[in-house]
């Protein structure tokens, strides 16, 4: 006699990540027993798990940054008998722009929720009669597929100008004449980083 009893429970797992289980999680206690002498049997009993990890990301940054400064441009003309001062401040221009895109981080699901080991296969060979022929086949495979893809594009197009000065003192009759002109500063910093794939 070959008894057979089988239980299926198939899996599917969905998170930000697409996680397919193929196949099942099988569970069997089978056995050869009871059977007449000189009798052949046969017990096959075959297990597969697939696990398929697909990850994907697609990214798309233009930034457009334009900035103009301008500090100066004073005018002090056609004084009489008079001290004249004209100072300009500093013009100073800051861009810091910063793009992060597409990071996959996966874990092997089937270290943690579906091990082969839950592949439950129990044969046994009893009883059977004298000079009988019993074989059990046992077929317990598991694979893992992962596929992880990124797709950026970064786009950055930035102008800076900054000035200052142009001051004119021009036509002045007695006292005394200052120019004071600040500093001109224009600072630009791109930070950027993307597709990046880490896998356990």
């Amino acid at each position: 006699m070959i008894t057979l009893r089988k239980t299926i429970i198939s899996l599917g797992l969905g998170a930000a990540s697409t996680f397919l289980i193929a196949g099942s999680v099988f569970a069997s206690n089978s056995s050869i027993d009871g059977n007449g002498a000189g009798s052949i049997n046969t017990i096959v009993l075959k297990s597969k798990i697939h696990t398929l990890v697909s990850q994907s990301n697609e990214a798309n940054f233009y930034n457009k940054v334009g900035i103009k400064l301008s500090s100066g441009k004073n005018k002090a003309n056609k004084n009489t008998n008079s001290d004249v001062t004209v100072g300009t401040g500093d013009s100073t221009a800051l861009v810091d722009i910063t793009n992060q895109a597409n990071a996959n981080s996966a874990s092997d699901p089937s270290k943690s929720c579906c091990p082969c080991q839950q592949s439950q296969l129990d044969p046994s060979i009893i009883g059977n009669g004298a000079d009988s022929t019993n074989k059990i086949i046992v077929e317990n495979k598991c694979s893992t597929t992962l596929v992880q893809s990124n797709d950026a594009s970064i786009s950055n197009n930035v102008w800076v100008s900054s000035s200052t000065g142009g001051n004119v003192a021009d036509k002045n009759t007695g006292g005394s004449v200052s120019l004071k002109t600040g500093s001109s500063d224009a600072t630009v910093t791109l930070n950027n980083s993307a597709n990046v794939n880490t896998a356990n």
